[in-house]
């Protein structure tokens, strides 16, 4: 990934100007380097073959996924948009097989194109598959706008104390194999409690500056 990422800047080195490029790039740097350990030590060593035994450990894949691209990119979304949305990792638990299954069947469609009756039928189904795909984005985008504004100044002191205890947390997992579930999910937990003690204390503040100045004037 790093030596790919290198050479499209070498290439053209306003790429690193690009949105688009370090969202895809630090989305996929956090997929590859911190998906695998969430879903070690979320998912149990042995699945259970049964049908919802996979549905499980598929869905379980799909949240790490979400959740580690969404950790590697919540920085770049704090410094340059200053909010964060909420239904995307939502949404994208749905896409993420959504676009597995496209990818999927699209190449099998090459392999079958000169079978005439069997040729329609996959091309109708990834069709179906590819509307659906983007009407349900396409409604999601015009739906109301689902964020979290990141613009306040505890936001870069709450995101240096969630990467710092996360990391932690992958270390001392090893020390308490018992419970790594659960020191796994404290830096989430421990995150989300002190983000909202800053929100509501900021809100409290704001609100009680607003109260004074209208009553002086």
């Amino acid at each position: 990934l790093l030596a790919a990422g290198a050479i499209i800047c070498i290439v053209n080195p306003f790429t690193l100007l690009d949105i688009g490029f370090l969202m895809s790039f630090f989305a996929t740097l956090g997929i590859t380097t911190l998906s695998y350990r969430i879903q070690r030590t979320v998912l149990p060593k042995t699945v259970n073959p049964k049908l919802f035994g996979q549905i499980l450990s598929a869905f379980y894949k799909s949240v790490s996924q979400t959740l580690s691209a969404l950790i590697f990119i919540l920085p770049i979304s704090w410094a340059l948009f200053g909010e964060l949305s909420l239904i995307s990792p939502i949404s994208n638990l749905f896409y993420t097989p959504l676009a597995s299954v496209i990818l999927l069947i699209a190449p099998i469609l090459l392999v079958v194109s000169g079978i005439p009756v069997i040729s329609r039928i996959v091309s109708a189904v990834l069709s179906f598959l590819c509307s659906v795909f983007i009407d349900t984005a396409s409604f999601i985008a015009s739906s109301a706008d689902f964020t979290l504004s990141l613009r306040y100044g505890f936001v870069g002191f709450v995101l240096l104390f969630f990467i710092l205890t996360l990391f932690g947390s992958l270390i001392l997992k090893k020390a308490y194999a018992k419970r790594k579930g659960l020191i796994v999910a404290l830096p989430f937990l421990m995150s989300v409690i002190l983000f909202a003690s800053f929100y509501v204390a900021e809100n409290k503040h704001l609100r009680n500056y607003t109260d004074v100045n209208y009553l002086s004037h």
